[in-house]
C-alpha cells in the first residue's frame, strides 16, 4: 500500500472532530481561531505559526512534562513611538495583551501594566515580583489548580527577563510572601477579594548603585521559606528549579522531537497557503496530529502504545490509522495532571492559554443551558447554631465556607 502523507489527511475527519482534542490541556480551536485572523490581520506565515509553535512548547513544558519553571522571554521596542516590552518567542505581542481584562476583575491586567512601567524605567538588576494564587480566576466555572509567581529582572544588558515558579503555595502563604517585602494587607471579605488583593500588590525591588544586586534564585529563597518546604508542588522539590536557572534556555529551545513535529506541521500550512487549499478543518487535523505524536514521544511509557513516526508519513490503513490516534487521545484524557478522568461533575482539568500571563492548570466545571449561574446563600450552620448568610458568588471555586467553616456548603 502506498504510503499516505497529510495531503491525504480528509480521510481521518471521518466519525467525529477527536481532532479537536476535546477534553485535554490543548485548545485546537482557539489556536486555529487566532491562527486565521493573524494571517487575515497581514501577519506572515512566520509571526502567526509562532505562536502555535510556542504554545507547543508550554503544553510541553508545564502540562505533559508538568513543569516548575516557565520562561518569560521579552524584550524593549518602540511601538507607536513608546518603549514597550514585547514577547519576542510570540510575534513581539505586548506583554500586557497576555492578560484578559477577565482574569480576577481585571487585577492582574493591572499588576502587568505597573510591572512593563517598572521593567522599562529601572536600572539594570532590579526585580518584580507578582504572585498568582490558585483558585477562582474570574473566567466562568474556570478554578485555577496551582501558585504562579512571577519574577521579573532588569538583565545587565538592559533587557528584562522573567520566569514563573509553580508551586502549591496557599492563600495564606501568598499573603505570607508579600508580608515578607513588608507590605500589609487586609485581608478581609471574601475569598475572592483577597485574591484580588493579592494579585493587586505587584513588589518592585529596585536596584542601586553599591547595592548587591538581587537575582532569580534569592526570591525563589524568599519562596521556599515562605512555604516552608523543601517540596515546591506536588512533591517535586525546589532544588529542579534551582536547577533549572542554571540553564534556562533549554526552557523555551525546541528539543529535537517537538522542532520536527512543528517543521513538519509549519511546511504543510504553508504548502496549502501556497496552494490555495487551505482548509480551515486541515489545519485542526493536522495540529490535532501533531499534538497527539507529541503526547506519544513524552508519555510514551504511561501509554503503552506504539510510539508515533515523528513525521506525517502514515504506511498503516487509514482506519488503523485514525483507531490508532483516538486510542491516543482517550488515554490522554485519563492521564494525571491532563483533562479528563474525573466526569463532569467533578470538573475536568483544562488549560487556559488566552488571558494568561502563561498557560495555568485549571479545573472547568461545566454547566448546562438551564443550570442557575446566580449568586447563592452558603445554607449552612454557624457554631452558636444560627444560620450562615455568606453569599457565594457563581464560579468562585469555594469549596469551604469562610465564615462557617462547613465543607461541600458553598460548591
Amino acid at each position: 500500500m502506498a504510503e499516505r502523507t497529510l495531503t491525504d489527511i480528509s480521510f481521518t475527519s471521518e466519525e467525529s472532530n477527536w481532532y479537536l482534542l476535546p477534553q485535554t490541556g490543548f485548545n485546537v480551536t482557539l489556536q486555529v481561531d487566532r491562527f486565521e485572523k493573524d494571517i487575515k490581520s497581514g501577519n506572515s506565515l512566520d509571526q502567526a505559526f509562532q505562536k502555535i509553535e510556542q504554545d507547543i512548547q508550554g503544553f510541553k513544558t508545564e502540562y505533559l512534562c508538568e513543569g516548575l519553571l516557565f520562561p518569560i522571554v521579552l524584550d524593549k521596542q518602540i511601538v507607536n513611538g513608546r518603549q514597550r516590552i514585547v514577547a519576542p518567542l510570540y510575534g513581539n505581542q505586548l506583554l500586557v495583551e497576555a492578560v484578559s481584562e477577565k482574569e480576577r476583575r481585571g487585577a492582574i491586567k493591572k499588576s502587568v501594566e505597573d510591572v512593563e512601567e517598572f521593567l522599562i524605567s529601572a536600572p539594570q538588576g532590579s526585580m518584580a515580583l507578582l504572585t498568582n494564587p490558585d483558585g477562582w480566576s474570574g473566567y466562568s466555572g474556570i478554578t485555577y489548580q496551582d501558585t504562579q509567581t512571577h519574577l521579573w529582572r532588569v538583565m545587565e544588558d538592559g533587557k528584562p527577563m522573567g520566569f514563573t515558579v509553580r508551586t502549591d503555595m496557599t492563600l495564606a502563604q501568598n499573603q505570607k510572601l508579600l508580608e515578607y517585602f513588608g507590605k500589609e494587607l487586609i485581608k478581609r471579605g471574601s475569598t475572592e477579594d483577597q485574591l484580588v488583593e493579592i494579585v493587586s500588590t505587584p513588589m518592585f525591588i529596585r536596584s542601586y548603585p553599591g547595592q548587591k544586586q538581587w537575582q532569580f534564585e534569592d526570591l525563589v529563597d524568599i519562596i521556599k521559606y515562605t512555604k516552608g518546604s523543601d517540596v515546591a508542588y506536588k512533591n517535586r522539590p525546589f532544588s529542579e528549579i534551582y536547577q533549572q536557572l542554571q540553564n534556562p534556555q533549554k526552557l523555551w529551545t525546541l528539543d529535537t522531537t517537538t522542532q520536527k513535529l512543528t517543521n513538519e506541521l509549519k511546511a504543510f500550512i504553508q504548502g496549502r497557503l501556497a496552494g490555495e487549499s487551505y482548509k480551515r478543518q486541515d489545519l485542526e487535523i493536522a495540529l490535532g496530529i501533531t499534538i497527539l505524536k507529541l503526547v506519544q514521544a513524552i508519555r510514551q511509557p504511561q501509554l503503552n502504545y506504539p510510539s508515533a513516526r515523528t513525521s506525517y508519513q502514515l504506511d498503516i490503513h487509514p482506519k488503523q490509522a485514525l483507531a490508532g490516534y483516538r486510542t491516543t487521545l482517550s488515554i490522554v484524557q485519563m492521564l494525571p495532571g491532563c483533562n479528563g478522568g474525573g466526569g463532569l461533575n467533578q470538573g475536568a482539568e483544562v488549560f487556559v492559554f488566552a488571558g494568561s500571563l502563561i498557560p495555568r492548570l485549571a479545573i472547568n466545571i461545566p454547566f448546562t443551558q438551564n443550570e442557575d449561574t446566580s449568586d447563592f446563600p452558603c445554607g449552612g450552620t454557624k457554631k452558636d447554631g444560627s444560620p450562615c448568610t455568606y453569599i457565594v458568588k457563581y464560579g468562585s471555586g469555594i469549596r469551604k465556607c469562610p465564615e462557617c467553616g462547613n465543607e461541600a456548603k458553598c460548591a
